[in-house]
């Protein structure tokens, strides 16, 4: 019986354990850096170029990115991020259901849209399942970095 509750502690105790240390380190990654923005893309390039525009302007910033949807919810599950980009082209008919995954996330993070004129989903689908921010992602490319940038400043001050 004493072996059986000191298994059962044991285990609460590591499960405490394990809960305070992810804990301690996303506040120390939080001290680190100013923002952690995470990327939901198709393309490497589009995801690359975005992380260079935001880095003209923005210091401290931490990326993570996606390239499939299940990486997404594994991202989603696994790191708190203060800004989530999304292209619409990357879920495809899942666009909605993972904004509203995003949604669900503690902190409740930012969420920018990236979508294409011919986007099979209206911009108040995407407004009605939790996109703070629409870019189209051939004409509004370059003002991303600057919403980036607003934002970080309202999060530091």
């Amino acid at each position: 019986m004493s072996t059986c509750c000191a298994a059962i502690i044991l285990f609460i105790y590591s499960s405490i354990s394990d809960f305070f240390i992810q804990l301690f380190q996303g506040a120390l990654q939080r001290e680190i850096c100013h923002m952690i923005i995470t990327v939901f893309c198709n393309s490497k390039h589009i995801s690359i170029r975005l992380m260079e525009l935001i880095d003209e302007t923005n210091e401290g910033v931490s990326y993570y990115s996606a390239f499939s949807y299940e990486e997404a919810i594994q991202r989603l599950t696994e790191q708190y991020a203060d800004v989530v980009l999304i292209d619409v082209d990357f879920a495809k008919n899942k666009t909605p259901e993972l904004l509203k995954r995003i949604q669900q996330n503690p902190g409740n993070p930012v969420v920018m849209v990236l979508f294409s004129a011919g986007s099979e989903i209206s911009m108040k689908q995407f407004r009605n399942s939790g996109a703070d921010y629409l870019f189209d992602k051939y004409n509004d490319f370059e003002k991303i970095a600057p919403v980036i940038k607003s934002i970080t400043d309202r999060l530091v001050t």
